[in-house]
């Protein structure tokens, strides 16, 4: 009998590990993922493409650009996170190669 209550309570509590180490008490936290987000570079000079001053935000005000011909500089580009992280990490070729669409 007194066997029995200790195998009991021995299975009690490896259930009660195996549910908690199973459910959400150890799941991971995903950081919060920027949105997708177009911008328009507003720089004439391929050497201003790395300062995110030089970009506007594609919305409802700003649409993307209908007329982008030519290869010398971003017309918009598409960026999934901040916007400077992305400047930084790229060469200003990278940046251009990149791009949506190019311009002159």
């Amino acid at each position: 009998m007194k066997n029995s209550r200790l195998n009991i309570s021995m299975l009690a509590i490896v259930l009660g590990t195996v549910i908690a180490f199973t459910q959400s008490a150890f799941k991971p936290v995903h950081k919060h993922k920027f949105a997708t987000a177009q911008w328009i570079f507003n720089g004439t000079m391929l050497s201003q493409d790395k300062s995110a001053a030089n970009y506007t935000k594609v919305d409802a005000t700003h649409p993307v650009p209908t007329s982008c011909s030519g290869s010398a500089v971003p017309c918009y580009i598409t960026v999934d996170g901040d916007l400077q992280t992305y400047l930084n990490a790229n060469s200003s070729t990278a940046i251009r190669d990149n791009a949506d669409e190019v311009r002159d």
